[in-house]
């Protein structure tokens, strides 16, 4: 107990080792061929709530930190830092708790391992494009996201127009204390409701609650992202 209770499990494709993530921030790693502990290292002061193995680098897993709302690649070998995925808006990289209390909980890779998503308390799927920076996106946005702050305005009383609200994002990478860093920095806007997601056109895509588990669905003819949150719903993103 002294690293703390265990909270999240992964292994390689061919089983040879197993890591485990705990609530104190360590992971240790264990080599099921000789049933022997290898290493333990901190990432974190705070529990990790998820670890995910890197599916073409053996030697690189994904670890989400709990009220931080990042992720980050880690090496195995050098128990290093390589990659962080930065959606808090606490000082990259530090460890103060992010105001909001947002935190990834579920993680996922795509086919080729260009792309990893990511999805939390705050209810967004987001596709981290590791090759091209750029290309990362909010994907889903939260149904709250559409909903709140919806306010009617009477230029005319037979005549009312409806605003919104979207979450535009834009993303930037640079080098950081040796880490490459990729950052997402948002921005609200308020938009009338026929250029909005939500409106009067129906209801929001989105997850209301936290969303708890990811996983990429690899069909004949085409990719699914499917995602689950913590109210029991299920959802399929093409």
């Amino acid at each position: 107990m002294i690293l703390g209770f265990i909270t999240s499990i992964c292994s390689d494709k061919r089983q040879r080792w197993v890591n485990c993530g705990t609530s104190r921030g360590y992971v240790t790693v264990f080599d099921l061929r000789f049933n022997l502990k290898c290493q333990s290292f901190s990432v974190s002061d705070k529990k990790i709530n998820k670890i995910v193995s890197h599916p073409t680098e053996p030697s690189q897993i994904v670890v989400s930190i709990d009220q931080n709302n990042n992720a980050g690649i880690w090496s195995l070998e050098s128990t290093l830092r390589d990659y962080a995925f930065w959606a808090s808006s606490s000082p990259p990289l530090s460890q103060d708790r992010d105001p909001s209390g947002y935190s990834f909980r579920s993680m996922c890779f795509s086919s080729d391992a260009s792309i990893l998503f990511t999805g939390g308390t705050d209810r967004r799927i987001r596709a981290w494009n590791i090759q091209n920076f750029s290309k990362s996106n909010i994907i889903a946005q939260a149904a709250t996201d559409q909903t709140e702050g919806i306010i009617k305005i009477h230029f005319q009383l037979e005549f009312p127009t409806f605003l919104g609200l979207r979450v535009n994002v834009g993303y930037t990478e640079r080098k950081l204390e040796g880490v490459t860093l990729i950052q997402e920095n948002q921005k609200k806007l308020r938009i009338q409701h026929e250029e909005s997601d939500w409106g009067l056109l129906g209801c929001p895509q989105g997850h209301w609650d936290s969303i708890s588990s990811l996983s990429v669905l690899q069909l004949q003819n085409q990719k699914l992202l499917l995602s689950a949150s913590r109210d029991g719903v299920i959802k399929v993103w093409k």
